[in-house]
């Protein structure tokens, strides 16, 4: 059984945003949160992860509607690979209106996840039930990655962390319950090595120097994942990047994937996930894009970004 998230400790600065609970499977963490989820009607929002020929969502509908006669509002399912501000985020709040819903819960992969915290504010309870690698990187980090369709570019909406605890829980299940992803640790090596925190090459060399699993390397890397829009620390690049890059270049990256290309002691290099040759100013100028389109964000400079670019497509 991993380490509850709740034990990670972040940069220093920064505070963890959540509770976290472990239960073994999905049937336990809803009978051991039973008397919460049975006070009000239930918001689901779940993204397909198939597992066993299911879904973590079917598994919550069942034993959650049939098994414990929950009130679950019929569920929101994100088929885009990432959730959508114009669109998903309304739709979210217009049911809750609807309904009355109090309680949240985000089920399956990143889409959901981030999505799910990015409203968490409006509801007097979220859960966070992350089903993948990722979905469980988006539950642990410090922001939810939305596409704003408008400008074809991912903005990133920072969780308020001036509590020590909200109202938002992470669920942690049994790893092998986890859809795992080959591109983890060398995703979670670019962060770390991208990272302004002095804990972080103590961090890296800690996990190189044991055989850490894909949750030890995503528990201890992603609250070194800046946003870019608190303190003074600059967003992280490999969150910049795919921010600005992978919804016009490269639309068929995992997140994980393009990350993973970043990093140094990867195999693989940025120009092999693209379509077509790029050069550094053309992808600059997403990331000039991306900067407009969320000027609150501080960025690292140009040349720092350029370098990593530059690296990456010619490795």
């Amino acid at each position: 059984m991993p380490s509850s998230i709740s034990l990670i400790a972040p940069p220093s600065g920064r505070r963890l945003f959540h509770t976290a609970i472990t239960s073994r499977t999905i049937q336990s963490f809803l009978q051991q949160e039973q008397s919460t989820l049975c006070q009000s009607p239930i918001l689901v929002i779940s993204s397909g992860t198939k597992k066993s020929g299911t879904t973590f969502t079917q598994q919550v509908e069942f034993y959650g509607q049939q098994a414990m006669g929950l009130s679950m509002i019929p569920t929101i399912t994100i088929d885009s690979a990432y959730p959508i501000q114009q669109q998903h985020v309304p739709q979210i709040l217009q049911l809750q209106q609807r309904t009355g819903a109090t309680t949240l819960m985000g089920v399956g992969s990143g889409v959901a996840i981030d999505l799910a915290k990015s409203v968490s504010q409006n509801f007097e309870q979220c859960y966070l039930v992350p089903a993948t690698d990722a979905a469980l990187f988006a539950a642990s980090s410090h922001c939810s990655m939305l596409l704003d369709n408008q400008e074809e570019t991912i903005v990133t909406k920072p969780v308020n962390i001036t509590k020590d605890i909200t109202n938002t829980t992470i669920v942690t299940l049994e790893e092998e319950e986890i859809v795992p992803h080959a591109d983890t640790k060398a995703a979670c090596q670019s962060i770390l090595l991208d990272s302004e925190s002095p804990s972080s090459n103590e961090v890296l060399d800690s996990l190189l120097s044991k055989d850490a699993t894909h949750w030890d390397w995503i528990q201890a890397t992603a609250p070194h994942l800046q946003d870019g829009t608190t303190g003074s620390n600059r967003r992280s690049i490999p969150l910049a990047l795919s921010c600005s890059l992978i919804p016009p270049m490269f639309s068929s990256a995992h997140v994980l994937t393009f990350w993973a290309a970043l990093s140094p002691a990867a195999p693989s290099f940025l120009a092999s996930l693209a379509l077509e040759a790029h050069t550094v100013e053309k992808l600059m100028q997403y990331v000039r894009a991306n900067q407009a389109a969320q000027p609150n964000v501080l960025d690292a400079a140009d040349d720092e970004i350029e370098m990593v670019l530059s690296t990456s497509l010619n490795r």
